[in-house]
């Protein structure tokens, strides 16, 4: 018999607490699609010393770290105070990287009212764009000037 995949799981407080657990009304509509997700597993032969899996695991981290240097992640979110996107889990996020000159483009966005969001790895704090930014049908660009 086939078993269900675990998706239950990314809708849970197991981790982080009530707070990211949805709350809905009585009778709200809701969907959402969740996905990619990329697992990193690796395995080692019968016998082998196991702390080379974590040292492996290690590796792929801090070259996924050097990957990201320099670069600012930028997403537009529900609307919220600075830093309200990390425990928003009812809405689409939809998140790119800068180029090195600090331009950048996110695309596939919804339709709806976003709040615009930055951080950048090994620094404490995130960035909101005070002005809303509303996706409406059909637009296919919208230029940001600070």
């Amino acid at each position: 018999m086939a078993t269900r995949p675990p998706i239950h799981i990314f809708q849970n407080a197991h981790y982080a607490g009530d707070d990211l657990v949805p709350k809905f009304r009585n009778g709200e509509p809701w969907k959402k699609v969740l996905g990619p997700v990329f697992i990193y597993l690796n395995s080692a032969l019968t016998g082998l010393d196991c702390s080379v899996l974590w040292k492996e695991a290690k590796e792929q981290i801090c070259q996924q770290q050097r990957h990201d240097c320099g670069a600012a992640y930028v997403g537009l979110a529900l609307p919220g105070d600075a830093g309200s996107w990390q425990r928003e889990c009812k809405g689409y996020q939809f998140w790119t990287k800068t180029d090195s000159e600090g331009y950048f483009t996110v695309n596939s966005v919804g339709i709806g009212d976003y709040n615009l969001y930055a951080w950048v790895y090994g620094f404490i704090g995130d960035y909101k764009y005070d002005d809303m930014i509303t996706i409406s049908a059909g637009e296919c660009s919208c230029r940001i000037h600070n």
